[in-house]
């Protein structure tokens, strides 16, 4: 089965924005992470996280399945593998994180390989999605184009359904959670960049990705959006411990 990102590193590397500090500054500090300590990053993407840990002194290994995404590792240690399956030995992280992926992992499969790969039961699980501010008007009519286009069975961090699953798989603490506006400096070939990324519409024919780009080009000039422009996200930031 095609990967729905596997067109899609480019625009997704230029176009999605870092997380913001302050995320990764209460991340480091909720799972009680030090520079040197060890940190797997699952579904890395093309290494926004990654980077971000790293530059705080962290060693990342990075896992991500689609080589397309892992080609923009550089720097990194990238491992072929997935959530559920990553192939690193037992008790090698002092932290496993993800990065606006985890809804589209397998929760049952996933938690219990994070389990396995967690050094001791003080180590703990982060979880990062940089979403967009709705309660911005063009940013909610900018959200839909993808969002109307996504199909009832397509996972979508969005619908927050993935939360519902720790309730589900035991051996966790209630998940915490904390959220720090991330406004993204970008331009409206940026938007485009950015719409294009998102699994839902690189994953449509050319047909479909041209409509959605046409619809965006109606929301700039409905908007007024100048050339450069300020896209509001939040980070949202959920973490949790394996119970004792």
């Amino acid at each position: 089965m095609t990967s729905p990102f596997a067109h899609a590193a480019t625009p997704y590397a230029q176009s999605r924005p870092r997380y913001a500090d302050a995320a990764l500054d209460a991340l480091t500090r909720e799972l009680g992470l030090r520079p040197g300590d060890r940190v797997v990053d699952l579904g890395a993407g093309t290494g926004i996280l990654s980077r971000q840990l790293a530059e705080r002194g962290l060693r990342v290994t990075a896992v991500e399945p689609e080589a397309s995404m892992r080609g923009d590792l550089s720097g990194i240690t990238a491992v072929e593998g997935t959530a559920e399956r990553t192939g690193l030995p037992h008790c090698c992280a002092d932290a496993v994180v993800a990065g606006t992926a985890w809804h589209w992992f397998d929760a049952h499969l996933a938690t219990r390989e994070v389990a396995r790969l967690l050094a001791t039961p003080a180590s703990g699980l982060g979880l990062l999605w940089n979403d967009y501010d709705e309660s911005v008007e063009w940013v909610g009519t900018y959200a839909r184009i993808a969002s109307d286009r996504r199909s009832s069975s397509s996972p979508s961090a969005r619908s927050g359904s993935w939360k519902e699953s720790f309730d589900e798989v035991p051996g966790w603490e209630p998940l915490r959670e904390a959220r720090f506006p991330n406004p993204w400096p970008t331009t409206r070939q940026g938007l485009a960049d950015r719409l294009l990324s998102s699994s839902v519409i690189s994953g449509l024919p050319p047909t479909g990705r041209a409509e959605a780009l046409r619809e965006l080009d109606a929301l700039v000039r409905r908007f007024g959006l100048s050339e450069e422009l300020e896209l509001p996200y939040v980070t949202s930031l959920y973490w949790t411990f394996p119970s004792t």
